[in-house]
């Protein structure tokens, strides 16, 4: 009998540690919190929520290991001819959306930006990496709903690197998706 039910105990022991870790791994990895609510041409239309920190430049210690490690993708972009330039203007719009969204900025001379459009428990949606100078846009195609549902939180990351200094500046900007974005307030 008692072996029986140690037998029992034994088997049953892996599913309720898979269930713990289960758990864990649904805990959110950022704290997405707020949005600038912005239309089609990125023209801010509000807030909602503590969207201080969103869409400044900031630096790269300032972002968590973490964090960093969204933007550690591969890419084949060399660093050649790229200079620690003047940045401006890193924004999502619109947002919240509905089919897909841009990442917008504009460098006063070459830079190489690295982008990732990650979610709150830390997955990556989306990623780029190009050279820049001057106004450019990114395309994020958001409309598979098996993969980024309606009402989702998402994030974008980004740095801006050059010969001279890898990762000179960086940041992060939230963004919603939503099926039906007008009025705003029904995303929220």
């Amino acid at each position: 009998m008692y072996l029986r039910l140690l037998i029992v105990m034994l088997a049953c022991m892996p599913l309720l540690s898979a269930d713990c870790k289960k758990n864990a791994a649904d805990e959110p990895a950022i704290n997405i919190q707020g949005f600038k609510l912005t239309d089609n041409l990125g023209n801010q239309m509000g807030v909602n929520g503590n969207a201080d920190d969103d869409w400044q430049l900031i630096n790269w210690s300032q972002l968590s290991a973490r964090e960093q490690s969204f933007l550690n993708f591969a890419d084949t972009l060399s660093l050649s001819n790229t200079a620690v330039a003047t940045i401006t203007a890193p924004l999502g719009f619109p947002s919240p959306c509905t089919f897909a969204t841009q990442f917008a900025c504009s460098a006063s001379d070459s830079v190489k930006v690295k982008v990732a459009l990650v979610d709150a428990q830390g997955r990556v949606y989306r990623t780029f990496a190009r050279k820049i100078k001057g106004w450019q846009f990114g395309i994020f195609d958001v409309r598979d709903r098996f993969d980024i549902p309606s009402g989702k939180s998402l994030r974008f990351y980004y740095s801006f690197s050059s010969a001279a200094q890898q990762n000179f500046k960086a940041g992060y900007g939230d963004i919603k998706v939503c099926d039906d974005p007008y009025p705003f307030t029904n995303c929220f």
